[in-house]
């Protein structure tokens, strides 16, 4: 009898799962099809557009991460903007550099999006580990702050571009960046690269804090895996001649609690 090939090109049956914050990972014993290892890999051409392999990175990484995000800060263009996508990397790597030396802000770990406004301008968030003063003084002075630094990384003295150039605001809920990644991820406005734009590169990027710590991996076959699931009411489980998913969304809070399995080290 063949073993049984998932849909990600990997034979053998489940052995366990590792769950993160929010989504499970499914794990096999078995390895890549020798066809899927030997394909050569294509050329990569010009990018037009945010995949969505992309996409499903994106949000396991914000969705999981042990960082909890406290503030997001949007960086705007003024009315003249770059039309490379090395030149907006060079203004974002400049900001980013400049507020990890703040000594006041402390340790800083992010993570960075791209989208494109309507004018055809890239438009960057950020999420990051910072909180805003409860003091008014305090906060106006990191307002001020983000404003010059991003300024002085896009090299303007527009007076309206430094009001009006960056938007500082505090996440509502712990979740609440995290949600907006996601709202982000799966939307398609604004991820079509303009047809005068070149070299566009990454989408998004974090800290090296940033990306999920790698769980201990919880030993069981894809018949009690099935049974947990759908215990924990999980709604997107596969019928019985479908392979399970190699990662199982939103899922972690339908399996059962550390106290009820065997937590078993690769």
């Amino acid at each position: 009898m063949s073993e049984k090939k998932n849909w990600w090109g990997f034979a053998g049956p489940v052995v366990g799962v590792r769950v993160y914050r929010n989504d499970v990972r499914v794990v096999r014993s078995g390895r890549p099809f020798a066809g899927d290892v030997e394909k050569v890999s294509p050329i990569r051409g010009m990018v037009h557009e945010l995949t969505w392999k992309s996409r499903r990175r994106l949000m396991f990484t914000a969705l999981n991460s042990n960082v909890d995000f406290g503030l997001m800060i949007t960086l705007t263009y003024p009315r003249v903007f770059p039309q490379s996508g090395k030149e907006v990397k060079a203004n974002l790597r400049d900001f980013l550099r400049h507020m990890r030396k703040r000594a006041f802000y402390g340790q800083f770990e992010y993570l960075w999006f791209l989208e494109f406004q309507k004018r055809g301008a890239p438009h960057i968030h950020i999420l990051c580990d910072l909180s805003l003063p409860c003091d008014v003084r305090e906060r106006r002075e990191m307002y001020a702050c983000v404003s010059m630094l991003w300024a002085a990384s896009v090299a303007t003295t527009n007076v309206d571009h430094l009001k009006a150039g960056t938007r500082t605001e505090r996440l509502r809920s712990q979740d609440g960046g995290r949600r907006y990644v996601a709202k982000y991820a799966s939307k398609t406005e604004q991820k079509k690269v303009p047809v005068n734009f070149q070299d566009v590169g990454r989408w998004w990027g974090c800290s090296r804090g940033v990306p999920p710590i790698e769980p201990p991996l919880v030993h069981c076959s894809e018949v009690e895996l099935r049974h947990w699931l759908k215990v924990g009411g999980w709604e997107y489980l596969p019928d019985k001649h479908t392979p399970m998913y190699s990662v199982l969304y939103n899922a972690a809070k339908h399996l059962p609690s550390d106290q009820e399995y065997d937590i078993i080290e690769l």
